[in-house]
């Protein structure tokens, strides 16, 4: 038995072979749950051999199956290694200027880190660098949409229309910014193939969220079109080319984005959530359901976990969870084996 134990909110792995799950707790211990939580074993006290001082400094926790390894990395650009069959934890890296995210390709075969500097490094599952480009570049990405010389938008002819259209565009604008519930934090995901991968972030130029879009090869592929209110969810449909995100104003939205940076579609969530912010989305590993997470602006308001499912383009909450605000989760994690199984830590 592991005793009582405080699970740490966003960082745990899953082993795809077993299913068993590793955790850091915010005690700073490294542990191992098998047969579905019935067992566990501890196997490393962080805070003594990785000089670990906080459980906020961990970002992203893999389980690395051919190597039968966990990989931790920490916002001061320190990677470790934590070898299951010998209880060895070694620092196999680090990143001078400190780290924003990190996370594993598919195939974990690849390693994408996002710097403070706000370089995008790319490395082997053995440490060893591949590739860095700059997140916060003004280039759009070799995507880039070609322009076809049709003249100036507002010299163009668009009949009655097409005029009454451009000054009700200009009339619904929204100043852009960054929503009060935002976070800040960088995100990454990766599209099901491990071909493609997307990264949400604040750009301070623009002082909005947006998201880049890049090759496997570290290559900047596209940026998404600017939309007022985007969230710091995100989450890449496995099957498809559709990036999720979630977007606030007047109501909340779930909105998705092409590879190449274009809106495509958004569905509005039911107003009795209007007290409430997105603050995760996901999809399972069959992207049949897509996971909607809120948190409440409200005190002693119960948080959300919504369950979405599409049919000939219509959007249907198949099931909706409460938790009172004494027991909120901490994690909601779809398994990438069991397409229907989410896990969830409070």
């Amino acid at each position: 038995s592991c005793g009582s134990y405080s699970i740490l909110p966003g960082v745990f792995a899953v082993d795809a072979d077993t299913g068993d799950v590793w955790l850091i707790s915010e005690h700073l211990k490294l542990y191992c749950f098998k047969e579905l939580g019935k067992t566990c074993k501890e196997h490393a006290d962080l805070s003594i051999e990785s000089h670990l001082e906080s459980c906020n400094d961990v970002i992203s926790l893999e389980y690395v199956l051919d190597l039968e390894s966990a990989y931790f990395a920490l916002r001061n650009g320190d990677i470790y290694k934590f070898s299951a069959d010998t209880d060895e934890l070694d620092n196999i890296g680090s990143v001078a200027c400190g780290l924003e995210c990190a996370a594993w390709s598919p195939d974990q075969e690849i390693m994408v880190l996002v710097s403070k500097e706000g370089k995008v490094i790319m490395l082997s599952k053995n440490c060893d660098p591949i590739s860095e480009s700059n997140l916060l570049t003004g280039e759009f990405g070799e995507a880039s949409p070609v322009v076809l010389g049709w003249g100036k938008r507002e010299t163009q002819f668009k009949g009655k229309a097409g005029k009454f259209a451009d000054l009700k565009d200009t009339d619904s604008q929204e100043p852009a910014g960054v929503l009060s519930s935002d976070d800040r934090s960088v995100r990454i995901c990766w599209r099901g193939d491990g071909q493609f991968f997307a990264v949400s972030f604040i750009n301070p130029d623009k002082r909005l969220r947006e998201i880049k879009i890049f090759t496997r090869e570290c290559q900047l592929h596209a940026t998404s079109e600017s939309v007022p209110g985007l969230g710091q969810s995100l989450s890449w449909k496995p099957s498809a080319n559709l990036i999720t995100a979630n977007r606030s104003s007047h109501k909340e939205e779930i909105v998705f984005f092409e590879k190449n940076g274009l809106r495509y579609g958004e569905f509005s969530l039911p107003s009795h959530v209007s007290n409430h912010v997105v603050k995760e989305v996901g999809w399972n590993s069959s992207s049949t359901i897509l996971m909607v997470l809120l948190e409440p602006l409200l005190p002693d308001t119960s948080t959300l976990l919504q369950l979405w499912t599409c049919n000939n383009s219509h959007w249907y909450l198949k099931q909706e969870i409460s938790f009172p605000s004494t027991n909120t989760p901490t994690l909601v994690r779809w398994n990438s084996i069991l397409h229907n199984t989410i896990h969830i830590h409070r």
